[in-house]
């Protein structure tokens, strides 16, 4: 039995960008542009479309600091008046960097050499604002200064907005103090913008305590400032979730019912602590499994490390496992064991974006298994660390939005073996040889979510595992090619594999009357090697048939959510081609049923 469990966070950082996500951007109505993907966090370009006005000083007022009262260029025009002067060429205050330099000239090369009147000139710098907009700092912009262009030449002058005052409006959880931290830097010689400010509410929005942070903008105190105001709102205190699916081990106990809970930010600093339960127990469980049972519990604490994404945090499982089975064979057999480990672990955000996120972490981990088959022990001890990176990058192909996320974990590690027990050989060989070894293993993942038309979504979804050294790995590092998270149409009895690959591809299609419903038709294939030490390849070296498997199959499923509170999925799989060697299965279709309700 696979004795490795992990937690489900319940703040969840880009599942918004999801396949739901995707659907959705089809079925917006008003509250979305058709084939826009919907990210979370504030869009710097969204804010200045919004405050234009107040980000930078209307260029067709006059410059009554200067003592200026003759009408701008812009008033001019606006007039009626019609005086075209022949303009050579555009000159900036500054420099641009190296892309808006080139994106600038090109357009001032379509204007240079040509009799320009007033609101020509005003059209330029309004493209030129807006190149800037897209280019560099949201609040950089292009202002045309009272000047005298008889000689052809058109000056713009390039400003650069300030934000003036910042204050806060915290209503949530986490302490004024933590929040204020977060806020951009106002030290001298450090420019507050909107970019910063966008950063400052995807940090404080990820914290545990927080609903939602958002800025709102005022005019500032003084000419090309603007005052912003960070308001905070607070998320609920607590927030748990009921499970119920069969998605365990068909001998132990498939059918499940769990909870999970979360206490959001308990100390005030945007903290979380985290507990999970499951059960399943004996009397639910069919003839393979009767009479079994599993309980897993776990419980996490994680906390910021900095104010600068960063997050620390332990955990420990528990699992307690008794095999089920027919009457006579379940006491022959007496299979039963547990496993406990305790996991410390960091993440860091390499890139943080609205459309893009690449997080970096690193594990440290310990376990202590036990199982027990025919009154014999067998008990091991774990040592682990890892380092991993993961993200995702959202985008669009032929005007459709399309995400692809990706993680890799790189994990090391050494397995003592306390007791060998049923595997052991009368000689004791085997024994020997596997009381200490290390191991290593390099897992990845990836997905991509393309949506084709409003409602129709596909997804081609994949992950991999490679056992570096030819050592057999403990089956709590081992790959599941079955189950509710493999290949669907095989249970989760199928042999676990040192390394291995799976493969699904599905097509999703929104049934638009009932909201929330969807169907989907999919296809899965997970190929694997059982071993990759000599002894488990008897001593040789070499590959005996057995010991790679293939396994497909393709189904369809039906998904139902009522907002984000309620949400159940059934799926039926069944399996393609015949079933490996020496793999037992009982049925040639399995049925999948996963339901939630969020509290």
């Amino acid at each position: 039995m696979k004795s490795s469990f992990r937690m489900k966070p319940l703040k969840i950082g880009w599942a918004s960008v999801s396949l739901l996500t995707l659907i959705r951007a089809g079925h917006a109505g008003e509250s979305a542009v058709p084939g826009q993907l919907v990210v979370p966090g504030v869009s710097s370009g969204v804010l200045l479309q919004h405050y234009q006005g107040v980000l930078a000083p209307d260029a067709n007022a006059p410059v009554g600091a200067r003592g200026e009262h003759k009408p701008t260029m812009a008033q001019r025009a606006e007039q009626g008046r019609t005086l075209r002067v022949m303009v050579k060429h555009f000159v900036l205050s500054e420099p641009l960097p190296g892309p808006a330099a080139a994106k600038a000239q090109q357009i001032f090369t379509a204007f240079e050499g040509r009799q320009l009147g007033s609101a020509d000139v005003v059209r330029v710098r309004n493209l030129l604002n807006a190149m800037l907009s897209r280019e560099m700092d949201a609040l950089t912009y292009a202002r045309l200064p009272q000047q005298d262009i008889s000689d052809g030449i058109v000056h713009f002058e390039i400003e650069r907005g300030r934000i003036g005052r910042l204050e806060l409006n915290n209503r949530s959880r986490v302490s004024n103090s933590v929040v204020s931290h977060y806020l951009p830097s106002n030290d001298v010689g450090e420019r507050r913008n909107l970019d910063a400010l966008a950063q400052m509410n995807r940090r404080l929005s990820a914290l545990p305590g927080i609903g939602q942070a958002a800025v709102s903008l005022a005019p500032g105190d003084e000419p090309g400032t603007t005052n912003v105001t960070a308001n905070i709102t607070p998320a609920s205190p607590i927030e748990g979730v009921l499970l119920a699916n069969n998605s365990g081990a068909p001998s132990s106990g498939a059918n499940m019912v769990g909870a999970q809970v979360a206490l959001n930010s308990p100390l005030g600093i945007g903290d979380r602590l985290q507990s999970t339960l499951f059960y399943a127990p004996p009397g639910a469980q069919n003839a393979v499994g009767q009479g079994g049972h599993t309980s897993f519990a776990a419980l996490s604490y994680d906390a910021p490390v900095g104010y600068r994404g960063t997050r620390g945090g332990v955990q420990y499982n528990r699992v307690d496992y008794t095999q089920g089975g027919p009457g006579d064979l379940r006491e022959l057999f007496d299979g039963h064991g547990s496993a406990d480990g305790i996991r410390t672990y960091v993440s860091h955000p390499l890139l943080a974006r609205d459309d893009a996120n690449v997080t970096m972490g690193a594990s440290l981990e310990h376990k202590n298994l036990k199982d027990s088959f025919f009154g014999v022990m067998s008990r091991r001890r774990l040592w682990t660390g890892g380092a991993s990176v993961s993200g995702f990058k959202a985008g669009q192909l032929a005007a459709r939005p399309n995400v692809v996320r990706f993680d890799a974990e790189l994990k090391a590690g050494q397995v003592q073996v306390l007791d060998v027990g049923i595997n052991d050989d009368a000689a004791g060989d085997l024994s020997r040889s596997l009381i200490s070894r290390r191991f290593a293993k390099l897992s990845v993942g990836g997905e991509y979510l393309q949506l084709i038309r409003p409602g129709l979504t596909f997804s081609l979804k994949g992950n991999a595992q490679f056992s570096l050294p030819r050592h057999h790995l403990d089956p709590s590092e081992q790959m599941s090619l079955g189950g509710a998270q493999g290949v669907r149409g095989y249970d989760s009895g199928l042999s676990t594999v040192d390394q291995g690959a799976l493969m699904s591809t599905t097509l999703t299609q929104a049934l638009e009357p009932i909201p929330g419903l969807s169907m989907s038709v999919f296809y899965d294939r997970g190929n694997g090697q059982i071993s990759r030490s000599n002894i488990a390849a008897g001593g040789c070296g070499c590959t005996i048939p057995d010991n790679l498997m293939t396994v497909q199959a393709a189904g369809v499923g039906l998904d139902y959510h009522y907002g984000s509170k309620f949400s159940v999925s059934v799926v039926y799989a069944r399996q393609i081609g015949a079933v490996p060697e020496n793999q037992y299965q009982r049925r040639r279709a399995q049925t999948w049923v996963n339901a939630k309700l969020a509290f």
